[in-house]
Order: C-alpha cells, then sequence, then structure tokens
C-alpha cells in the first residue's frame, strides 16, 4: 500500500482528478508529483540503519520530513489546537491498543481500521483543510508509535520505524480524506448545475 496509493495519487493528480491539491498543501503540482515518486521509489528500498538498536524506511523519512514542512506553514493560532488534536488522536490509539490487547502496531485488522475510521472523523471533524488532516493523522500515528516504542522497547531489536503497517494505515487514511475533499467540492458544483438546468429549462 505504501508504493501503490502514493503511485494512484500522483496518476489521478497528474490526469486532473485532484487539482486542489496544490492549493490546499500551498505545494506547486510538479513538486507534488516529484515528491509523491520518491516516497514510492524508497518505499521498496530497505530501512536504513540510524543507530545500532534503530532502523527506519526512508518512505517514511520523507513523509517525516514532509510533515515538519507543512506544519511550519500552518499559522500560529492553529497550530497550538492542531498538535492538541494529534496528542488526543495519538493517546486513543495508544490505549485503544492496550486496552483491546491486539496484536503489536498494526497487524491486527481491528485496531488498524479502528484507527482509519478514527482518523477520519477527527480529521473531518477538527478541519477542513487537507494540509491540517495530514499533518494531524501523521502526528496522532506517530504519537501512538513512540508510545508504544517506549513501552515494548525490550521486545523490539532492532527498532524499526514506522511499526508494522503504520504507513499502511497512513496512506489509506489520507486517501479517503482526499476522496472525501473531493466530493465535497464535486457535489456544490453538480448542485448548481442541477438548479441552473432546472431554470433554464423552466424559461
Amino acid at each position: 500500500m505504501s508504493t501503490f496509493i502514493p503511485l494512484v495519487i500522483l496518476i489521478l493528480l497528474s490526469s486532473g482528478w485532484f487539482t486542489f491539491l496544490p492549493h490546499q498543501l500551498d505545494i506547486a503540482k510538479q513538486n507534488i508529483i516529484i515528491y509523491l515518486a520518491i516516497i514510492s521509489c524508497a518505499s521498496l528500498l530497505p530501512p536504513i540503519s540510524i543507530t545500532s538498536f534503530m532502523d527506519i524506511h526512508l518512505d517514511y523519512l520523507c513523509l517525516f520530513i514532509l510533515f515538519l514542512f507543512l506544519l511550519k506553514r500552518i499559522p500560529l493560532d492553529r497550530l497550538a489546537t492542531l498538535i492538541s488534536l494529534m496528542i488526543m488522536l495519538g493517546s486513543f490509539l495508544f490505549l485503544f491498543h492496550e486496552v483491546s490487547r491486539t496484536a503489536l502496531w498494526w497487524r491486527s485488522f481491528t485496531f488498524q481500521w479502528f484507527t482509519i475510521f478514527l482518523s477520519i472523523g477527527e480529521a473531518i471533524i477538527s478541519t477542513s483543510l487537507i494540509i491540517e488532516q495530514f499533518c494531524l493523522v501523521f502526528g496522532g500515528l506517530l504519537i501512538t508509535q513512540c508510545g508504544l516504542y517506549y513501552l515494548y522497547h525490550d521486545r523490539l531489536s532492532p527498532m524499526v520505524i514506522p511499526g508494522l503497517g503504520a504507513s499502511d494505515t497512513f496512506w489509506i487514511t489520507v486517501s479517503i480524506l482526499i476522496i472525501v475533499k473531493k466530493l465535497q467540492l464535486w457535489v456544490p458544483t453538480i448542485q448548481k448545475n442541477w438548479r441552473l438546468a432546472y431554470w433554464t429549462k423552466k424559461r
């Protein structure tokens, strides 16, 4: 998924389906396409070692850099609220993981889809901007992972970032949010065209 979904978004963006993304992310279209291509290719590579006990996947490193870049573009008054929402999402996911006693990380189907639905719900309710939804979901999952790494570090050697299934869960969530945004922008246009066609026919 972490290879396939960015590639699909890239193709749809190039073909004109997701024309709102550059404006929503405040990044030029060609830059988004290049970055998605880099992430897709990087996901095929093995993780690199940061220390003797920690490895990181290159595609996740690219996403983390993008996350920091987008955070800098969010106004300070919104940033404080967004960070609070990330902490809330990450805490809820961490507590659910521990209470439900599911398999570690997102290997559990139940935990993966609970994460997806909760992340989508909080993102849609909290903000209508894709840039903030992206940061909220990524930040929430990052906080959950930090909690799990801290709690289970003795069972994880070496620690591989992200945790198993985290990237797939993130990309599924983000792709659904992009589709929802597309529908939100598309429906008013259809309604406007229907009203225009109705009044034109009536005249």
